[in-house]
């Protein structure tokens, strides 16, 4: 028997297909960014300098600035990952499990990622671009902004919200053994 309204799974189902809409997306971008060796330093130069540098940024900075994006997109992809996921467990009606419970937690991982990879994001990428600069044209940029501190108290929340679904999803089972 389904915990959840016809309508309800219905639209958990939609909610996962634009999740894995999202991750194709996601994925093209990342491919369009290998296959365009200068996007990801014009990006990473926009962010950070909002003016060209007069200086080339070498190969170790661009497989950084490569790397960087890679683990930023993981987090990415991770989040959205588990949110399908669970948008798939409610399109069966699977409401409070221990299945949706460590998804909502996995998903909190995933938000609390992308905060970190945000706020270290941008001090690694001005560092990053800083490697061959002339000598005082180097920066350190230590921001921290409102989305990030958005994401950390969401992810920090799911994360909280699985913990007591799985304990009230395990007190359900103990009271149905006892009795």
């Amino acid at each position: 028997m389904s915990q959840l309204s016809s309508r309800t799974c219905r639209v958990s189902f939609w909610l996962g297909v634009s999740c894995y809409a999202a991750i194709a997306l996601m994925l093209g971008y990342a491919l369009f960014a290998l296959l365009t060796p200068d996007f990801l330093v014009t990006q990473a130069i926009d962010k950070i300098f909002h003016e060209p540098v007069t200086w080339t940024i070498g190969p170790l900075a661009r497989i950084l600035l490569l790397v960087l994006g890679l683990v930023t997109l993981s987090a990415v992809l991770y989040t959205l990952w588990h949110t399908a996921r669970l948008f798939s467990l409610y399109s069966t009606g699977e409401a409070i499990s221990a299945t949706t419970s460590e998804t909502i937690s996995r998903i909190g991982i995933g938000l609390l990622a992308q905060a970190a990879m945000s706020f270290f994001g941008t001090t690694l990428t001005g560092l990053i671009l800083s490697i061959g600069a002339p000598e005082g044209r180097g920066i350190l940029v230590i921001a921290i902004k409102g989305p990030e501190i958005g994401f950390a108290l969401a992810g920090g929340l799911m994360m909280l919200i699985g913990l007591v679904m799985l304990q009230a999803v395990e007190a359900v089972r103990e009271n149905r053994e006892f009795v």
